[in-house]
């Protein structure tokens, strides 16, 4: 499933199909960003993009469920994310003038922690401001086990949108996680949390991926490795902050 774009905004629909399924409850096995390559309509897309100044949605969501009683009985150990568990091989040095014209930014495993803000900023905020762009990461707290997250994140985004200037861009970098051997799908919540929060308009999800493999294949009785985060960026509005 991916996602689609109204009136320059980006429409998460890859994440309210999973919610959807997720409520039905069935359990989040994996979640794969599947790249989108010579689809037929990019050309086009890419031309209204450039034209209108956003990104060319190019990923779609990969879902994979299992029903609960599917389960099996001995829960998979979890996982820490590749950019955690190891220390990444060498890259090339990132190259600071490129600006990413699509929803897949491709980087550097080991410079991915210091890129994404500089990059957030260089493609979402405004030139005659340096303040303008905020940049957090969801808070660790939401790793453990027993968290409610939609709790969690409304408080955190009401006391974090107090430090944004109105007109701002808020840019949020979350990770997948596994806890138990089940999935949470913090990019999601955090998306579910920004469109719940009063004065902020969702505007973009990026997916950002290591441009090296950094992890060997996983064996077939072993989840996925975590290797993507997102980037959600919101808009501050001013005249539903003051309502």
């Amino acid at each position: 499933m991916g996602d689609l774009r109204r009136h320059s905004r980006v429409v998460p629909l890859g994440f309210a199909a999973i919610q959807v399924f997720r409520r039905e409850g069935l359990g989040l096995e994996d979640l794969v960003i599947k790249r989108q390559h010579q689809m037929h309509m990019t050309a086009r897309w890419a031309a209204i993009s450039a034209q209108h100044g956003f990104p060319l949605l190019a990923h779609e969501y990969l879902a994979l469920f299992r029903r609960p009683e599917d389960r099996p009985t001995t829960a998979a150990p979890d996982r820490q994310p590749a950019d955690e568990a190891h220390e990444a091989p060498s890259a090339p040095p990132f190259d600071r003038t490129v600006t990413p014209g699509t929803t897949v930014w491709s980087l550097p495993h080991a410079q991915l922690e210091a890129a994404l803000p500089a990059l957030a900023r260089r493609v979402f905020g405004q030139r005659e401001s340096v303040n303008d762009l905020l940049f957090l990461r969801a808070p660790q707290l939401l790793t453990h086990a027993g968290v409610d997250p939609s709790a969690t994140l409304d408080r955190w985004l009401h006391r974090a949108t107090r430090k944004l200037t109105p007109g701002g861009i808020l840019a949020i970098e979350a990770r997948d996680v596994r806890l138990a051997g089940v999935l949470q799908p913090l990019g999601l919540e955090v998306c579910r949390a920004l469109r719940r929060q009063r004065g902020l308009r969702l505007r973009e999800i990026i997916a950002a991926v290591p441009q090296e493999a950094t992890t060997r294949r996983t064996p077939p009785t072993e989840p996925l490795t975590i290797t993507h985060r997102y980037l959600l960026i919101a808009s501050c509005d001013p005249a539903a902050l003051t309502l």
